[in-house]
């Protein structure tokens, strides 16, 4: 009859464990479902806008490269919107000569398309009207029909501004232009210090795109017209975007899963167009699944195997004691040589030889367990050895300290094993587990500082490579100064295409030499400082007069100087303009001050006929 309701109790008890890690079992299980779902959600807001922050990057490094085309067509040299004479936008505008403007506009065009810097230069009015653009696309159509070294000039484009982006500075923004979100910058281009017109310059969105996925491990899609692209994942996603409230969210498709993020972009006149990220994140998405199905089957296990030790210990602590509670203190102990003598044949007997069945059963499981930890330290030696390989990697001033380390773990390890025999129970000895923590926290840390040396390193490096960038960016700029203040621009232009010979023979051009009349006598009076600077207020002027008349001066040699007409262009009217620059040249001296008491006189020469320069 004891035997029975100690059974029973002893089920009684089980069962209510059992049924407690159960519930305790369900509850952490629907925790780790829930903070799963959180941490995706998480994830999922934390790529999204990262994978904003990275397009906004991208967006403000066009922006930044269209900006700097803005004022600047080439490195080191001025911006291509102030040139003059025949050559300068600004003059081919105010002509609102279609032609004109297709010729010297549309190379400018060409150049910064093959330097992919723009897809889309518009000239719009100061009322917001675009008047006409050059467009890489229609460029692209209308090669087979044109010229392939002359852009198609658009007229009338179809592009719309908010008066708001025209200002006296450059702006930027988002606008569709011919059905195509562009990214954008405009500038106003000036004429006698009033504003002209505005040059707009677009990036397709499609170019931005190829940028950020270049950068990125996404894709990056408009949302307006998805509906045409043939791709599942993204008329999935776009599906999924349409749905989602919120502005990041995860799904699967073909046993992946995927991030989705989206973002909206401000445009002119057309309010918010919504673009969205799409990110493949399978691989932590199914580490993730994997570490729930490893942490629900251990658990069970867990609660399978505690039941078990639980009914066992049940069994055994449930039975008379008697007179064996001096035994059980000292197995309790862990002196494992304490027996208990069970020869009668009676209750005691019984429970003297039940309790000696235990102790031999402790002297078993003392044997595994210490086995087990022997075993444990033997791991724990082969990872120090790795560790020791590892650390092999590091630099030697780096090395010493963990080395150091490395052996006072050995040591530690070795004096455990010693301490360690079957005839005393020991339990919670966790020194296996704080020795593989110390000796991974120590080469961690190593690491970490030795990625920091390389990062500074790396850094230092990048501010040297600037450093000489901007020294070549200067040379380059003092060198084509020197050449234009050299040669005619047209010249230099053929040098720079590397034309070994130039020489144009031209069938009617016309010289002007002139110089002062008694020059030598004047020098002889005034003194070198006055005498420089009657020359370079007189020549200075002089080339005044050749800029209007457009005509190319060719040097000066003491006080003579020396301007042609008719070269290096051909022209019909060439000598009544340079005729017309004699006069305006004696007019001009004629004007100067008295050079004791007399007028500095002017001679000038004319002469026309065929050339060769």
């Amino acid at each position: 009859m004891p035997s029975q309701k100690a059974t029973s109790v002893l089920f009684q008890v089980t069962a209510l464990f059992v049924l407690s890690s159960s519930i305790a079992l369900v509850a952490v299980l629907s925790q780790s479902t829930i903070l799963r779902t959180q941490t995706l959600q998480t994830l999922a807001q934390e790529i999204r806008d990262g994978e904003a922050t990275l397009f906004e990057k991208t967006a403000q490094v066009a922006r930044e490269r269209m900006s700097y085309y803005a004022y600047s067509a080439d490195p080191g040299q001025s911006s291509v919107w102030q040139l003059r004479g025949r050559r300068s936008p600004v003059e081919a505008i105010k002509s609102e000569t279609p032609r004109r403007v297709e010729i010297v506009i549309g190379p400018i065009f060409s150049r910064l398309a093959q330097q992919q810097a723009i897809n889309t230069l518009s000239i719009v009015s100061t009322a917001g009207d675009a008047l006409y653009a050059f467009d890489n696309k229609t460029t692209l159509q209308a090669q087979t029909s044109r010229r392939p070294d002359r852009e198609s000039l658009i007229e009338a484009p179809d592009l719309s501004l908010d008066r708001a982006s025209l200002g006296k500075q450059l702006t930027s923004g988002y606008a569709n232009y011919a059905g195509r979100l562009q990214h954008f910058v405009i500038f106003p281009i000036f004429s006698n210090a009033k504003i002209l017109a505005y040059i707009y310059y677009g990036v397709d969105f499609s170019t931005l795109k190829d940028a950020f996925e270049v950068e990125s491990n996404s894709t990056v899609w408009l949302a307006e017209g998805v509906q045409q692209n043939s791709q599942p994942l993204v008329l999935e996603a776009s599906a999924q975007a349409n749905s989602q409230s919120a502005q990041s969210a995860i799904f699967s498709m073909n046993e992946k899963s995927y991030a989705l993020g989206k973002y909206g972009i401000s445009t002119t006149l057309e309010g918010n167009q919504a673009i969205f990220f799409i990110k493949d994140i399978s691989a932590a998405f199914d580490q993730g699944r994997r570490f729930q199905v490893s942490m629900l089957i251990g658990l069970v296990v867990l609660l399978l195997v505690s039941g078990y030790f639980v009914f066992a210990l049940l069994r055994r602590r449930l039975k008379p004691l008697g007179d064996a509670i001096e035994v059980l203190n000292d197995l309790s102990k862990g002196d494992l040589d304490s027996r208990v003598e069970h020869q009668r044949d009676d209750e005691i007997g019984r429970i003297g030889e039940a309790i000696d069945i235990f102790r031999e059963k402790l002297i078993g499981f003392n044997v595994m367990n210490n086995e087990a930890r022997r075993q444990r330290m033997k791991q724990q030696e082969e990872v120090l050895r790795q560790t020791s390989a590892l650390v092999g990697l590091l630099p030697s001033e780096r090395r010493e300290s963990i080395e150091s380390e490395i052996q006072v773990i050995d040591a530690e390890i070795a004096s455990t094993l010693n301490r360690q025999t079957d005839t005393s129970l020991s339990v919670g000895d966790d020194s296996v587990t704080q020795l593989f923590a110390a000796s991974f926290s120590l080469l961690g840390q190593e690491l970490s500082e030795q990625y920091r040396v390389l990062d500074e390193k790396v850094r230092s490096r990048t501010a040297e490579l600037e450093q000489k960038s901007n020294q070549i960016a200067h040379a380059l700029n003092q060198n084509e100064e020197l050449l234009l203040n050299i040669l005619p621009q047209s010249i230099a232009e053929r040098m720079k295409q590397e034309e070994s010979l130039i020489a144009d023979y031209f069938p009617d051009s016309a010289i002007l030499f002139a110089d002062i009349v008694g020059f030598t006598s004047i020098a002889e009076k005034m003194g070198p400082q006055r005498l420089v600077n009657l020359l370079n207020g007189l020549f200075s002027q002089f080339d005044e007069f050749s800029d209007q008349l457009h005509l190319e001066k060719i040097k000066t040699i003491g006080d003579s100087y020396m301007v042609a007409g008719g070269v290096p262009v051909a022209s019909t009217d060439h000598c009544h303009r340079l005729a017309q620059m004699a006069l305006m040249m004696q007019q001009f001296v004629n004007e100067q001050p008295l050079f004791e008491g007399n007028k500095i006189t002017l001679r000038v020469g004319l002469h026309t006929g065929p050339v060769i320069a």
